[in-house]
C-alpha cells in the first residue's frame, strides 16, 4: 500500500516536473542571431519608407544575400572530411589546420564587407529626415538594450 502512494506521489512530481519544461519552452524566445539585422529592420519599419525606397532596399537585401550564398558555396563535406583526418592522423598537420582556418576567416571578412557595404548602401535611400529619425530611433534602441544588459547583469550578481 505504502509503495503504491509512494510511486503515484513520484510520478505526480515527475509528471509535474515535464510539464513545467515543456510550458517554459513553448514560451521561450528563440536566440537571435544576429542582433544587427534585428536593430536595422526594426528601425527601417519605422521610417515611412516610400515605395521606391522598400523596393530598392529589398533589391538591396536580395543583392547582398546573393553575395553572400555564393562565399558560403555548398557546405563541401570534403572540408569536413579533411577536418576529421587531421585530427585522427597519426601526428598532427598543424600548417593544413591553419589554411583551413585562414579560408574560414576570409570568408568571415567577406561577409561582414558584403553586409557593411548593404547597410551603407540602404542608408544613402534616406532622406535627411529619415538620417535624423533613423539616429534617434537607433540611440533609443542602444539605450534600452544597454538598460536591458545592466539588469541581466545586475540579476546574474544577487
Amino acid at each position: 500500500m505504502n509503495s503504491i502512494k509512494l510511486r503515484s506521489k513520484f510520478s505526480l512530481v515527475l509528471w509535474s516536473l515535464v510539464s513545467c519544461f515543456v510550458v517554459n519552452t513553448a514560451f521561450a524566445k528563440p536566440p537571435t542571431k544576429n542582433r544587427g539585422h534585428d536593430e536595422m529592420r526594426m528601425i527601417m519599419s519605422k521610417l515611412d519608407l516610400t515605395e521606391e525606397q522598400t523596393t530598392q532596399v529589398k533589391a538591396i537585401k536580395a543583392a547582398s544575400k546573393e553575395q553572400m550564398q555564393a562565399i558560403k558555396g555548398e557546405r563541401d563535406e570534403t572540408k569536413k572530411a579533411a577536418l576529421e583526418s587531421l585530427f585522427t592522423a597519426p601526428t598532427f598537420d598543424e600548417q593544413a589546420f591553419m589554411e583551413m582556418q585562414r579560408e574560414k576567416s576570409e570568408k568571415m571578412h567577406q561577409g561582414a564587407l558584403i553586409m557593411a557595404k548593404a547597410k551603407h548602401a540602404t542608408y544613402q535611400l534616406l532622406t535627411a529626415e529619415q538620417k535624423e529619425k533613423y539616429a534617434q530611433l537607433k540611440q533609443q534602441y542602444r539605450a534600452k538594450r544597454k538598460d536591458k544588459m545592466a539588469k541581466k547583469k545586475n540579476k546574474q550578481q544577487k
